[in-house]
């Protein structure tokens, strides 16, 4: 599985406790200040450890089955994971995401926040 999020970060790596959170490996996308987008790659239990780190804002895991790709980026988000998301934009004073977002629209939303063109995924942006 992998799972895109946003972490506080400290030399390009992911301030996340591997003692706590193990995971199989990542990639650093981009970078805001002190927070970097990353795609983990791990089991859905290290991957939903992760997410509860203070120190990251989990967006979404996905699977790819060989039949179906990604088909969780079209679920709308889930409370825990908007109200995660929203403090940290509150606090870069950036509009919040309402409910009924997909994750989809949130991926897209963070493409502009970190001001690249691409997060590393062969998913389609929303029009």
């Amino acid at each position: 599985m992998w799972m895109y999020a946003v972490v506080k970060m400290q030399g390009g790596s992911p301030i996340v406790d591997t003692e706590i959170a193990p995971y199989h490996g990542f990639v650093h996308i981009a970078q805001k200040g002190i927070y970097g987008i990353y795609l983990f790659s791990g089991t859905l239990a290290q991957l939903v450890e992760i997410g509860k780190l203070p120190t990251v804002i989990p967006l979404v895991a996905m699977t790819d089955d060989g039949i179906s790709k990604y088909t969780e980026l079209n679920d709308t988000i889930i409370p825990y994971v908007r109200n995660k998301a929203n403090v940290w934009l509150a606090n870069l004073e950036l509009p919040l995401i309402p409910e009924g977002w997909t994750y989809k629209k949130l991926l897209t939303k963070l493409v502009d926040v970190f001001e690249v063109t691409d997060i590393g995924g062969n998913w389609v942006k929303d029009e």
